[in-house]
């Protein structure tokens, strides 16, 4: 009967173990399901809290301008194009900026290129009005990409033309 006994106590020690080694087990499950649903929503483009809002820039040419481009004010990254469609014949340019960054009702925004022949990013000039903008609004006063491609193109073309 001892033997009985010892084999009953090595049983319910051994169930104990186990019932710790699976609760563990499923924990860490359960942790690995959550970090890959945070993974998954990221890159999805999905986020928890948002740090910046949107504004929608209205452009007749957004020229060579590509989504994840750069927004910058005084040379400084504040946000970053968020996507481009066009509505009717204008270039809706959607933009994220951060929500430390006030943008001001007479602000510009234009399409510019890093050195002669860079990446297109929008840069912010700064108005002088004290109203701001509201999130989610459209703004007009903007400056179209110049076509850099296009005046070397013409400036050759009336070169050649010149010396025929």
């Amino acid at each position: 009967m001892g033997t009985n006994m010892d084999q009953s106590d090595l049983i319910d020690k051994y169930l104990k173990r186990s019932y710790w080694i699976e609760l563990f087990a499923g924990l860490l499950f359960v942790v690995f399901l959550i970090v890959l649903l945070a993974l998954s929503l990221g890159v999805a483009g999905y986020q928890i809290k948002s740090n910046s809002y949107n504004l929608y820039l209205i452009f007749s040419d957004a020229g060579g301008l590509k989504k994840g481009a750069s927004v910058e004010l005084a040379g400084v990254q504040v946000g970053q194009v968020e996507d481009i469609y066009l509505d009717g014949v204008k270039a809706v340019v959607k933009i994220s900026v951060s929500n430390k960054v006030n943008i001001r009702e007479d602000d510009i925004f234009s399409v510019n290129t890093k050195g002669l022949i860079g990446d297109k990013f929008i840069k912010i000039s700064p108005g002088s009005s004290d109203q701001l903008v509201k999130p989610e609004s459209y703004i007009t006063e903007t400056v179209d990409s110049l076509d850099i491609e296009g005046l070397i193109t013409k400036i050759v073309g009336k070169f050649v033309e010149k010396n025929e």
